[in-house]
């Protein structure tokens, strides 16, 4: 199913200021003493609803066991960027290992274009392109260091 540029424009905008607004958020909680962990919980549980409504018709015994190990590594992970995104945070809001982070959507770029097939075309190759343009842009910024005290995790 193919979606129409002008619907998926705005949408990829969209996504990127949500995507921004978790970096908001870690940000105005660090000085408040709210740990990204504690962001990251409220996020994964806001998730976890949506995906439980959307998956509530589906019987857990027809889940392959791959998919469950698959979600527990994911969770993992996750933790262990919530500890990078505090390190990032402390050296301030647009630190290169915070810009880095948001380029955490290539690997799965690069995984389905190598082994599932899938096409990049020139629009794709673009928004990428464009992605990464911004990052680099926003990690050569950062100026000075952060006016707080780094908060405890």
């Amino acid at each position: 199913m193919s979606l129409p540029h002008s619907f998926l424009i705005p949408v990829a905008g969209l996504s990127g200021v949500a995507f921004s607004l978790i970096g908001i958020a870690y940000r105005m909680g660090q000085p408040r003493g709210i740990v990204p962990a504690h962001v990251m919980a409220c996020i994964a549980a806001v998730g976890s609803v949506v995906f439980g409504v959307r998956a509530a018709m589906l019987p857990l015994a027809d889940v392959p066991l791959v998919v469950i190990g698959l979600g527990v590594a994911a969770g993992v992970t996750q933790y262990v960027l919530v500890r990078v995104i505090k390190a990032a945070l402390d050296k301030g809001p647009l630190s290169p290992a915070w810009c880095a982070l948001t380029l955490s959507f290539l690997p799965t770029v690069a995984f389905s274009s190598i082994f599932l097939g899938e096409r990049v075309t020139l629009m794709h190759g673009l928004a990428l392109v464009a992605g990464i343009a911004c990052v680099l842009a926003a990690s050569g910024c950062q100026s000075s260091p952060p006016s707080h005290q780094p908060s405890a995790s």
